[in-house]
C-alpha cells in the first residue's frame, strides 16, 4: 500500500512552508516514526515523521516552497524493512586483551585508559539528544556528538554552528597568507524567518514617510535626572538607564499634543488615532524583532 506523507501545519495563519532539508534519500528504507525531513516556516521548524515503515519516494526537492498539507513523499508499505540489528555492548575485558603489552605496568595503564575511553564514548554520545538539523550538520562535517559539546542533554543547530565557526576560524588563521588570499563571496539561502523580516522592512520603507530632522535640545536637566537615579536603577534592575527611554516618553507626549503627526492615509481618508503606539526593533540572533 502507498501511504502519502503530508507537510505538517506549523500554525493556523501559515499556508506555505519551506522543506529545509531531507534527512533520507530517495528509495531508502525507513521505519515508522523516523524523522524524514525538516520543514521550516516563518515561526518554527518542524520535523516530517514517517507514519509507516517501507520504501520512501521523495516528491519535493530541498529548499522548495510547498503548501501546507501537500504531499511531500510517499511510502510503499509493501516493501519489508529488516529489523535493526542489536549491537552488542563492548566488553572492557576484550578491549584490554587487544592492547596487551609485554610490560605489566604498561598493560595496567593502557587497560585503564581504554576502559575509560570506551565507557565515555558509548555513554555520553548515546545519552545526548540532538535535533534533526543538528544531526544532518554533524553528518555533513563528519562530526560526532562528543566532538561538538560534552555534557549537554540536547544539541540544537546553534551549538553545531558555533563549533563549525570556531573550526573554520582556526583553519583561516593557520593557513591564510598574502600569497594565497583570494576575493571570494559566500552565498547562503535565507531562512523563511529572514525572508519575512526582509519583506516587512521593505514594506515599512515603502508605506511610511521616512523623514529626518535635526534640532538642538538642552539635555542638562535630563542628564542630571539620569545621574541622580542611575545607582538605584542599576541596583534594582541590573543595568543602566538609557537615553532611548526618555526619547520614547517625549515622543509619546509630543504625538498626543500634535495628533496629525500620528495620522496615516487609508485610501482617500486621513485616519488619526486617539492613542499612541511606538514599536522598537530589537536585535536578536535571528535578526531584528519587534517585541
Amino acid at each position: 500500500m502507498i501511504v502519502d506523507v503530508k507537510v505538517p501545519t506549523p500554525g493556523e495563519s501559515i499556508s506555505e512552508v519551506e522543506l529545509a532539508s531531507w534527512l533520507v534519500s530517495d528509495g531508502d528504507l525507513v521505519r515508522k516514526n523516523q524523522e524524514l525531513a525538516e520543514v521550516e516556516s516563518d515561526k518554527a521548524t518542524l520535523s516530517l515523521i514517517a507514519p509507516e515503515s517501507g520504501k520512501i519516494s521523495l516528491l519535493i526537492e530541498d529548499g522548495a516552497l510547498v503548501k501546507v498539507n501537500s504531499v511531500a513523499c510517499t511510502i510503499d508499505t509493501s516493501v519489508e524493512v529488516p529489523a535493526e540489528a542489536v549491537k552488542e555492548p563492548v566488553q572492557p575485558e576484550a578491549v584490554v586483551d587487544t592492547v596487551r603489552t609485554s610490560s605489566s605496568a604498561a598493560e595496567s595503564t593502557s587497560s585503564e585508559k581504554l576502559s575509560e575511553d570506551t565507557s565515555l564514548h558509548s555513554g555520553s554520545a548515546a545519552s545526548i539528544k540532538s535535533t534533526p538539523l543538528a544531526r544532518s550538520m554533524m553528518a555533513a562535517e563528519q562530526m560526532s556528538a562528543d566532538e561538538v559539546l560534552k555534557g549537554l542533554k540536547k544539541l540544537s543547530s546553534k551549538e553545531v554552528e558555533a563549533i563549525l565557526e570556531i573550526r573554520a576560524g582556526k583553519v583561516v588563521v593557520s593557513s591564510a597568507s598574502p600569497e594565497t588570499a583570494t576575493r571570494n563571496e559566500e552565498r547562503k539561502a535565507m531562512t523563511q524567518l529572514r525572508k519575512q523580516l526582509s519583506k516587512r522592512l521593505v514594506k515599512v520603507k515603502n508605506e511610511t514617510a521616512m523623514l529626518t530632522t535635526f534640532n538642538e535640545v538642552d539635555m542638562s536637566a535630563l542628564m542630571e535626572l539620569r545621574r541622580a537615579h542611575q545607582d538605584a536603577f542599576v541596583k534594582k534592575y541590573g543595568y543602566k538607564v538609557g537615553l532611548i527611554t526618555f526619547f520614547l516618553k517625549a515622543a509619546s507626549l509630543a504625538l498626543q499634543k500634535f495628533p496629525m503627526i500620528n495620522s496615516m492615509i487609508d485610501g482617500d481618508d486621513i485616519v488619526t488615532p486617539n492613542y499612541v503606539d511606538i514599536s522598537v526593533a530589537m536585535q536578536s540572533p535571528k535578526g531584528l524583532l519587534v517585541p
